[in-house]
C-alpha cells in the first residue's frame, strides 16, 4: 500500500480510468431510471387549506374579549388544532367518510403516513396534503379531512374551521422525480467510482517504473531497461536501426 497520496496523483489515477470512470456513472444512472421507471409506483398529491377562525355568537360579535385577543386566542390553539387533527381517531374518521364518498374506498385505509398537516408561515392556516397512489383518492382525502376537521375542531375551544383553498385533481404524479433521481444515480456512481479506482491504486504494491523504484527503495537510480514491446520505445529502436544503416542519415521508414 502506497504510504501517501499528493491531490495531483489523485487526478492523475482519475485521468488515467476515466472511461471506467464515467461507465460505471453510466450503468448506475441507467439503473436509477429504470428503478424510478418501473419498480417505483407513482405517487398523487392533492392540499386543501384550511383557516382556523374564532367562533362568532348569535349577534355577530366575537366570543373573546376583542379582535387582538382573539387572534392570539387562536394562534395559541393552532398547535393544539394539528394534534387534534393528526390524532388516531381523526384518521378513523377520515376513512369512515371515505367510504360515506364512495364505496370503492372499503379497503382504504388513510394513516398519518399519506397525510400531512403544516402551519403556514405564523399565520392561522393550516395547510393539508394527501399524498397516495392513486390521484382520485388523494382529492377525496382531502375532502374527508375539511368534513372531519369541521367537526373535530369546535370541541378544541373558540374555534371554527373554514376552507379557504379547495383541493384540485392531480393530473400528474408528484413522485418520483425522474429527473432528481438520475442527477442523484449519476453523483453517486461517480463518487463511489472514483474511490473504488484511488482504493485500488493505493492499495497496489506493484512498481511501475524506475522513479517509483528508486523512491520506494531510496537508491539511486542509474539506468532503465527500454520496454522494446511498447510503441514508443519500438519507434525509438527502429528509428536507430535506419540512422546506424545509413551511415547516420535518418530516414523514413
Amino acid at each position: 500500500m502506497k504510504d501517501e497520496i499528493t491531490l495531483k496523483g489523485l487526478f492523475e489515477i482519475i485521468k488515467s480510468k476515466i472511461l471506467i470512470i464515467i461507465s460505471a456513472t453510466v450503468l448506475v444512472t441507467t439503473a436509477a431510471a429504470v428503478i424510478t421507471k418501473f419498480y417505483i409506483s407513482p405517487e398523487y398529491t392533492s392540499s386543501i387549506k384550511l383557516c382556523v377562525v374564532g367562533d362568532f355568537d348569535t349577534e355577530g360579535g366575537s366570543s373573546v374579549s376583542n379582535e387582538n385577543s382573539m387572534i392570539n386566542y387562536v394562534k395559541n390553539l393552532i398547535e393544539t388544532c394539528i394534534e387534534t387533527l393528526n390524532a388516531q381517531d381523526a384518521y378513523v374518521q377520515i376513512n369512515s367518510n371515505l367510504r360515506e364518498l364512495n364505496a370503492s374506498y372499503e379497503n382504504t385505509n388513510i394513516d398519518s403516513s399519506n397525510v400531512r398537516i403544516e402551519q403556514v408561515g405564523n399565520s392561522n392556516v393550516l395547510r393539508v396534503t394527501a399524498t397516495t397512489e392513486n390521484a382520485q383518492l388523494s382529492y377525496d382525502t382531502c375532502q374527508a379531512f375539511e368534513t372531519m376537521a369541521k367537526e373535530r375542531v369546535p370541541i378544541i375551544g373558540e374555534v371554527q374551521i373554514e376552507k379557504i383553498d379547495s383541493p384540485v385533481l392531480a393530473t400528474a404524479p408528484s413522485s418520483p422525480n425522474m429527473l432528481k433521481n438520475c442527477i442523484l444515480g449519476a453523483l453517486i456512481g461517480f463518487v463511489v467510482s472514483c474511490g473504488i479506482v484511488i482504493l485500488i491504486e493505493m492499495l497496489d504494491n506493484t512498481v511501475k517504473d524506475g522513479p517509483e523504484t528508486a523512491r520506494q527503495l531510496d537508491i539511486l537510480l542509474l539506468c532503465e531497461i527500454p520496454d522494446l514491446y511498447s510503441a514508443t520505445e519500438r519507434e525509438r529502436y527502429y528509428e536507430y536501426k535506419l540512422n546506424s544503416g545509413t551511415g547516420g542519415k535518418k530516414r523514413g521508414r
